[in-house]
């Protein structure tokens, strides 16, 4: 996560996906639904996909679990 002049940012490495808000929360929360958006289009639409993409298959078990299980940590970028 990490702070712009016109707002906030965050970012989950492990599936490459972002988001942007107003707030820290703001930026969370988008974060979080891309993520999801992205784990429902790999479980619905099954696509083929390169070897690097593929590979976030294995992160499909995310969408059973409760979203405080999802992170180990978080980090803030200066």
């Amino acid at each position: 996560m990490g702070k712009e002049d016109a707002g906030y940012w965050a970012h989950i490495d492990e599936l490459d996906v972002s988001g942007e808000g107003a707030s820290a929360q703001e930026a969370f929360a988008a974060a979080v639904r891309a993520a999801r958006d992205w784990l429902v289009y790999l479980k619905e639409e099954n696509p083929d996909l390169s070897e690097e993409l593929a590979a976030h298959r294995h992160h499909l078990e995310l969408l059973d679990a409760p979203l405080f299980s999802w992170f180990k940590s978080f980090q803030t970028s200066e």
